[in-house]
């Protein structure tokens, strides 16, 4: 039995089910930082399970995608600005 692997999966339950309660508090503003969290170790268990680089193709055309959308978005700004 992988043992590590099991670990990782209950952290990863228990990082999310703490983000779901932090969510809930208002006075307690760490949801942000337990979804990073859950988001790291995902990405632990996935390199642990060695498909790391499937995940890396999706993240890598993910943050083009994000470069694109930005880059666009402040191209159209410049242009409007120049436009006035």
């Amino acid at each position: 039995m992988d043992y590590t692997g099991v670990a990782l999966l209950i952290g990863l339950f228990v990082l999310n089910a703490c983000s779901l309660y932090f969510i809930t508090q208002s006075n307690l503003m760490i949801s942000g930082g337990m979804n990073i969290a859950a988001m790291l170790a995902t990405v632990v268990l996935a390199y642990h399970f060695e498909q790391m680089n499937h995940i890396a193709i999706v993240i890598i055309a993910c943050f083009v995608v994000v470069l694109c959308v930005v880059g666009l978005k402040l191209y159209l700004k410049h242009k409007n600005k120049n436009k006035e």
